[in-house]
């Protein structure tokens, strides 16, 4: 097999074939994705129905839902590229999503933390298959 040169091994690795679990992978990336852009969607309708105590800030915090949507989209095209650096990338959201959903719980909205923490593990869970470890660049056993 062809040395890892970092950018992952992508679909070629597996007779040009995507492994099913980095499909879901990129899957969960996108619905991370589009619950973060509906976040933003109540955030600039809550700006725009009711005036906020600081504007800036919800300003800021719609700005940075929008922002942290589109790199779950990247990163969601990166899994689907193979490339390796997305699987650290996947831990680290996911870790902090796990915090989000911690906080959600003792807020009292069990509902969303339990949701998030499905989410998270799922994610996290399918990082590091040996079929995504190996397609998303990660060495065999042995090398």
């Amino acid at each position: 097999m062809a040395e890892n040169s970092g950018f992952g091994h992508g679909p070629a690795a597996n007779g040009g074939r995507r492994p099913a679990v980095v499909t879901a992978l990129a899957g969960v990336l996108l619905v991370e994705a589009a619950g973060l852009l509906a976040a933003t969607v109540v955030l600039v309708v809550d700006l725009i129905a009711a005036p906020a105590l600081s504007v800036a800030s919800a300003v800021a915090l719609a700005a940075f839902c929008a922002l942290a949507a589109v790199w779950l989209v990247v990163m969601a095209r990166a899994v689907v590229a193979g490339r390796a650096w997305v699987r650290g990338a996947t831990v680290v959201v996911q870790v902090l999503l796990a915090a989000v959903a911690i906080t959600a719980l003792q807020s009292g909205a069990v509902l969303l933390a339990i949701l998030l923490a499905i989410v998270a593990i799922a994610a996290l869970v399918l990082v590091f298959t040996p079929a995504a470890v190996s397609a998303l660049g990660g060495r065999e056993r042995g090398h």
